[in-house]
């Protein structure tokens, strides 16, 4: 929403007085209001590349039309949007719609080698590695390990990880192993998540096809037929983006596709 400052105000890195003021700005001034009171007295707000915090008591509500101004917002692939935007703070190259989100726990390492890390690691699919995404349940989401690890999740994941394809984003959540992951992150999760930046160097987590055809050459196919269902009852989201790679694009009519159906 827009706002418009009433008198010469202190935009601060937090919410009170007590932080820093990054600059003043004159009244009159409009600025994109990105939450309401996210502290009583304060709203947060987009200033330049990042966000700040300034009093509401100087501050008119002008519009409540959303500050973060969608372009091109289109849907490129099946739930996969084209849009560019601001979600809690964070600009966003585009958006993925109902994504399947999991967890996972007790590897070592990534399979691009980038060091796992708990709470911000991920697995995903047609992606390039380090790609950098934002989950906004997952914000401030606290948890321990069966190893007595603790983590607050900011939202923020690496996608530096792949698998086989049930799954749309399997969060790293435990050192111990897969079961407490899963505990870690309860109930499977179904909302949009955003992409901040596309990563570069890293070369490309699988394709779903290629994560069948590595199950299928190990015999491991059919334990994987539940989860396969359950992903694609609705449609997918990761499985139809071919930005990056098309090797999913007949995927629908492949051999693997009966298997897992069947």
């Amino acid at each position: 929403m827009i706002g418009i400052t009433i008198a010469n105000l202190n935009v601060r890195t937090g919410t009170d007085t007590s932080y820093t003021s990054i600059t003043i700005l004159p009244k009159g001034t409009k600025v994109n209001i990105l939450e309401e009171n996210v502290k009583p007295g304060w709203h947060k707000i987009q200033f330049d590349e990042i966000y700040a915090f300034v009093s509401s008591k100087y501050v008119k509500i002008q519009s409540n039309k959303k500050s973060s101004k969608m372009q091109n917002s289109k849907e490129e692939y099946k739930n996969c949007i084209n849009e560019q935007g601001i979600k809690d703070g964070h600009k966003y190259i585009y958006k993925l719609k109902n994504c399947k989100i999991t967890a996972y726990g007790s590897d070592n390492s990534s399979a691009c080698k980038i060091p796992l890390q708990l709470g911000h690691t991920c697995g995903t699919f047609n992606l390039p590695y380090n790609t950098k995404i934002y989950i906004p349940s997952m914000k401030g989401y606290k948890f321990t390990d069966g190893n007595g690890n603790s983590v607050t999740c900011d939202g923020v994941f690496i996608c530096n990880d792949t698998g086989i394809g049930c799954t749309d984003f399997d969060l790293y959540m435990s050192t111990y192993t897969d079961y407490n992951a899963e505990r870690n992150l309860g109930s499977t999760k179904y909302e949009d998540v955003y992409i901040l930046e596309y990563g570069k160097g890293y070369g490309y987590a699988w394709s779903y096809t290629q994560s069948y055809e590595f199950a299928d050459k190990n015999n491991r196919l059919d334990l994987y037929k539940d989860a396969f269902k359950d992903y694609i009852k609705n449609d997918g989201t990761l499985i139809n983006f071919l930005k990056f790679k098309d090797i999913d694009k007949n995927i629908r009519k492949s051999t693997y596709w009966k298997k897992l159906n069947s």
